[in-house]
Order: C-alpha cells, then sequence, then structure tokens
C-alpha cells in the first residue's frame, strides 16, 4: 500500500509580499510623524550646532552634516525614494512635532486605515486617527486624511496629506 501526500502551500505571493511591506512602510511614517512631540528631534532643532546663525553682519553655517541631518536621515530616508525625501523633511515633517512642542500638546496615533487604491498601481489612501491633548486639558480627536504613492522598492514616492481635521490649527493654538 502505498500513500502519496499532496498539498498546497498558503505562502504569500510575491505581490502581497510586496503590499504588505508598503503598508508597513505608510503604518511607520505614520506613527513617526504623528507621535510626539519628538524629544530628541525638538533638542536637535533648539541645539544651535545644527542651525545658521545670522547677526552682527556675520553668517554662521554648520558642518554639514549636522547631527539634526544625521538623525532625520535615520528616522526618515530609508521610507523615501531621493526627491520624495526631501519634499518630505521640508514640508510635512517637522509641523506635527514643533507646533505641540511650543504649545504643550501631546499626540499619539490611536488607529491607521489603509487602502490600496486599485485603480493607480502603487497608491494607497491612508486614514490616521490622532489622539490629542493639552497639558492638563482634554482628549482630542483628529482624523487625518491623505495619499502616498510607493514603488517597486517599497520607498514613497509621493506623499499628500489631503485633510487634517483642524488637528494643525489646533495645535497652533495655545489655549
Amino acid at each position: 500500500m502505498c500513500v502519496v501526500f499532496t498539498g498546497c502551500s498558503a505562502g504569500d505571493s510575491p505581490d502581497s509580499t510586496a503590499q504588505d511591506q508598503n503598508i508597513t512602510t505608510i503604518e511607520t511614517v505614520l506613527h513617526q510623524q504623528f507621535t510626539g512631540p519628538d524629544q530628541t528631534l525638538m533638542d536637535l532643532l533648539d541645539d544651535p550646532a545644527n542651525s545658521t546663525i545670522i547677526g552682527n553682519g556675520e553668517t554662521t553655517t554648520p558642518d554639514a552634516p549636522t547631527q539634526l541631518d544625521v538623525y532625520l536621515e535615520e528616522k526618515y530616508r530609508p521610507y523615501f525614494s531621493e526627491r520624495m525625501y526631501e519634499e518630505f523633511i521640508g514640508t510635512y515633517a517637522l509641523e506635527y512635532h514643533t507646533s505641540p512642542s511650543n504649545n504643550g500638546y501631546q499626540l499619539d496615533v490611536e488607529t491607521t486605515k489603509i487602502e490600496d487604491v486599485a485603480t493607480t498601481e502603487g497608491a494607497y489612501d491612508f486614514t490616521v486617527n490622532v489622539l490629542y491633548k493639552k497639558k492638563g486639558g482634554e482628549e482630542r480627536h483628529a482624523n487625518v486624511t491623505g495619499r502616498m504613492n510607493i514603488n517597486k522598492e517599497s520607498t514613497i514616492t509621493k506623499y499628500r496629506l489631503m485633510d487634517d481635521d483642524g488637528l494643525s490649527k489646533s495645535l497652533t493654538s495655545s489655549h
């Protein structure tokens, strides 16, 4: 008597593995951006060694790369294409850390929802529910929505915030 076993593997297809990596990339960036303020980042921003100082007819420029440059590179660079990294740092990376730090708010990501956009390859819509609270104040929520495009290397090539549900305006308020 001979018994033959055959099995089907329910392993991940290359497409689902890539999609899982893309979602991990998006979640990581969203958590880094909307949890804070990042005290290390704030300390580096406040350190004059990371700043160009203009005054008394002189300009003092720090040696490159600064500790701030290195920190941002380590924190965000692995997730972005070269062009999008520069745009992200210049446009988005600091806003949800500096305003909360300056005005006494704490931010935490409560949930993230990420959906593959069926009509556009590599595009993902996201909604992140951000819990924010001013020291001594009541907890509030904001649903931040946007879209990220990711290439075959699982790096972000486009990052757009569509609506932050009034979060940035609330964070700039001192009351």
